[in-house]
């Protein structure tokens, strides 16, 4: 163990002797009689790493020792044994108050003491002079470190000038000058030599007030370089805490030239934002965040005036564009927003362009009313002639604004509601919103225009009803279902979300995203050792039509590395109905990549027994509605029964929906249904909830919930009942205790918990496998091998502690155990 010392008290010689002739081999070792002499030594400047301290001596005993090296900061770090014959209680009582850090009796056993001597030099005398090293390469690679950053970093002293004490390299590369001219030409008044003039004024500034405050402050200056050249610095500096007649202040240079030059462009840029964010590029008036800003500005300062909100659609200007050309349609657009500003003259009312070939405006209701003949005519005649000989109309949607705290954008919305509905009337050209206009398709329009939104923002979350075996009750697989929490409107049920995504196609984002989510869930569950399921995902009929979503589907299991058979997909009989060819097509194409297949909402009223036979599933999952009123129902009953009876003869597996009492549940267990979900036995639930609901419901529920917690795992053995009592008793507030009757079910748990077990304290003598079997077995086993063992001893028991510790047990602790000294003996090997 290299240079390592050990300090040896005790009156008697003899047992001085036995204890250097133990040690002399690895360490170097100092001899003394008593407690004063040993003091003494130390004080004198010996190094010593540990001390084998007897308890009663002449002139000054061990616990008087203890006391004295315990409350002076140069010793008492020093780890001490203390030797005792059991004949002391009270001053070994006292020894452990003062934080001695181990005990050893009379006669020495060589190998005991010397496993403990060990133990203690490993954990306080090694470990310290590692950290150390550490230490010492860490403060020469910061000495490194700080002559390498890429700026300056110097130490001033403020007086009636400013003169530097110290700086690295950086320092006076950045100025651009050698070290030798900094240290002479410039030692004095460096900061005032390199500086520009007034720049240098508010540096001083900023000293006088840091001086006053104590704060640290930031500034940017401009500095000189040796070659004339002026460059921006930012200066970062504190004042040391140092004692020195004048104050010193720690400064960091950077040269930030490059970033000045990179916030002048973005000023520039910033500008040309600003200018965009609030006028319209093309036509010159405002864009959409303009005209809402100025409406609602209008609005407040004049609340109680009606106004009306007109959104304004140019008809087929595609075609325009592709009839005459981009730059045709942008003069058409130019020219209408000019006739805004002709027909709405500053200060009357608000016009801007919303998007591509919409504008909008707000003004007074009288307003309106006055200039709308005027403006009748674009609406009626069109703008033809104008600009290209081409017949462009106009279509306008109105809102009478009624509710002053609405948003504008909700305002347009509403125009636009009233705009979509004569669209393609080429009759009527003009139409006012009213609250019982087009509500379907209002919410509709609504909820896809927060669609995107949600989707980034998490708003959409998945649940996991649990799947369960009808005859074990055990979880056999879930189902995830979509939720939408808004963060303003709340909980959007999915009956209102999902028809209206299934009708414009966001459904596939959707589902993409609920797939997604389930891979990742099930990916960590098997990265953090939970117990997974599999899982059956939904699938609409637009993934079909809009393309195959098998390749989709592979590369997230290739993503996640989650088996294929661990999600299921589930597609609704609908489906099957209005698509035949092309789903059952792509579905033979997932089958055969190892998908399983369910046929969702069995018997929702598309029900075809022709269907089911040629729809190649694997599940068939019986609709809810089947469930209601299940009871009192005798026909109901019958078809249910059949349909279970028919899945079994053409090998098909049932799965019952919407189960909810216990009636439906036995009625449908005592059918054959192989798998029920429902409220019976869970609603939907978070995955985490999800993840607790199956540990419960599986065999291993209370060694899961253990592993949850961080405190380490102590395996005790003992055929006695009363020490392993004892024993957990003591342990428990720090460690997890298992505990065996003996050492061949000790061996089993070592083999099915090995990562979590570390420690085991075993007793010597028992049936079956006894101790020293075990500690045997485990040398031999390479998963146990590495887990210390201490053993029970009692006192005839010496010569099979010696067997032991030469089979590899790290210490013995000796019956009836001594809470304390088991606690601190187990610190000392695996903390």
């Amino acid at each position: 163990m290299g240079e390592l010392s050990i300090l040896i008290v005790e009156d008697e010689k003899i047992n001085r002797a036995i204890l250097s002739k133990i040690f002399k081999e690895n360490y170097r070792i100092y001899e003394t009689e008593n407690g004063k002499v040993a003091l003494e030594m130390l004080q004198s400047g010996i190094k010593v790493d540990l001390i084998l301290l007897d308890l009663l001596m002449p002139v000054m005993n061990g616990v008087e020792f203890l006391a004295a090296i315990k409350s002076d900061a140069s010793f008492c770090d020093i780890p001490v044994v203390m030797n005792t014959q059991n004949e002391e209680p009270e001053m070994e009582a006292r020894a452990f108050e003062l934080g001695v850090d181990d005990f050893v009796t009379k006669p020495y056993n060589a190998k005991i003491i010397t496993r403990r001597v060990d133990n203690l030099i490993r954990k306080y005398v090694l470990e310290r002079r590692t950290m150390q090293a550490k230490l010492k390469t860490a403060s020469e690679e910061l000495d490194n470190l700080v002559d390498a950053i890429p700026g300056g970093v110097g130490i001033f002293e403020i007086s009636d000038k400013v003169d530097w004490i110290y700086f690295n390299d950086g320092l006076h590369k950045l100025l651009g000058y050698t070290k030798e001219i900094f240290e002479t030409e410039l030692r004095e008044e460096t900061l005032k030599k390199s500086i520009v003039e007034e720049d240098f004024e508010l540096l001083s500034e900023k000293i006088k007030e840091s001086l006053v405050t104590g704060e640290k402050f930031q500034v940017t200056v401009r500095a000189k370089k040796a070659t004339g050249e002026i460059i921006w610095v930012a200066i970062n500096a504190h004042q040391l805490n140092v004692e020195s007649e004048y104050p010193r202040f720690q400064m960091v240079f950077m040269n930030v030239t490059e970033e000045k030059k990179i916030e002048q462009e973005m000023k520039e840029m910033l500008s040309k934002l600003q200018y965009r964010m609030k006028w319209d590029v093309l036509t010159g008036i405002y864009n959409r965040q303009g005209f809402y800003h100025a409406s609602a500005e209008m609005r407040a300062h004049d609340k109680g005036t009606p106004y009306v909100i007109a959104v304004w659609n140019i008809d087929h200007f595609k075609v325009v564009n592709e009839l005459f050309g981009n730059a045709v349609g942008d003069q058409v657009l130019i020219h209408f927003a000019e006739i805004l500003k002709e027909n709405i003259p500053e200060g009357s009312g608000v016009f801007g362009r919303l998007e591509a070939d919409r504008f909008a405006t707000c003004a007074p209701k009288a307003f309106y009313e006055k200039t709308h003949e005027r403006m009748k005519q674009y609406i009626t005649k069109g703008i033809q002639g104008e600009v290209v000989d081409y017949p462009i109309y106009v279509h306008i949607g109105l809102y009478n604004v009624e509710d002053i705290t609405e948003s504008i954008g909700t305002m347009c919305d509403r125009a636009k509601l009233a705009l979509q509905s004569i669209k393609t009337n080429a009759i009527k050209r003009s139409c006012c919103y009213t609250a019982e206009m087009s509500d379907q398709l209002y919410r509709d329009q609504k909820l896809v225009n927060e669609f995107d939104a949600a989707l980034k923002n998490k708003q959409f979350y998945f649940l996991l009803q649990p799947v369960v075996d009808t005859v074990s009750g055990e979880v056999v697989s879930a189902e995830a279902l979509v939720r939408w929490e808004h963060p303003d409107r709340g909980h959007i049920s999915p009956g209102e979300f999902i028809p209206t995504f299934e009708r414009n196609g966001y459904i596939t984002e959707l589902d993409f995203f609920v797939w997604e989510e389930v891979c990742r869930f099930l990916h960590e569950n098997e990265e953090n050792g939970f117990s997974n399921v599999p899982i059956s995902i939904n699938m609409s009929r637009k993934h079909f039509l809009m393309g195959n979503p098998k390749e989709k589907l592979i590369s997230l299991l290739e993503k996640y590395k989650v088996p294929h058979e661990m999600l299921k997909l589930e597609i609704t009989e609908s489906a099957y109905i209005e698509h035949p060819e092309q789903i059952l097509l792509a579905i033979k194409e997932l089958q055969e990549q190892g998908f399983i297949i369910l046929m969702d909402d069995f018997g929702s009223g598309y029900s075809s027994l022709n269907m089911l036979k040629d729809a190649p599933v694997d599940i068939l999952k019986i609709d809810m509605a089947f469930m209601v009123g299940i009871k009192d129902s005798t026909r109901g009953s019958d078809i249910l029964h059949s349909v279970v009876d028919m899945t079994k003869r053409i090998d098909m597996q049932t799965v019952a929906e919407g189960v909810e009492t216990k009636e439906q549940y036995r009625l449908l267990k005592n059918m054959g249904c192989d798998t029920i979900q429902g409220y019976y036995f869970s609603k939907p639930l978070l995955p985490d909830d999800f993840r607790n609901y199956v540990t419960e419901h599986q065999s291993t529920k209370f060694l899961q919930k253990e592993l949850e917690n961080n405190k380490k795992w102590v395996l005790v053995i003992d055929d006695f009942e009363a020490i392993r009592v004892s024993v957990t008793a003591a342990l428990a507030d720090e460690y997890h205790v298992l505990t065996a009757c003996d050492g061949k079910e000790g061996y089993k748990l070592l083999e099915e918990y090995k990562n979590q077990i570390s420690f085991v304290l075993t007793d010597i003598i028992m049936p079956e496998m006894d101790g020293l079997a075990l500690i045997q077995a485990m040398k031999e086993n390479a998963n146990l091998t590495q887990i210390p063992v201490m053993v029970f001893t009692a006192d005839n028991d010496a010569d099979k502690v010696l067997q032991a510790i030469a089979l590899g047990a790290r210490d013995a602790v000796r019956k009836p155990v001594d809470p304390e000294i088991l606690r601190a003996r187990i610190r000392n090997i695996i903390d």
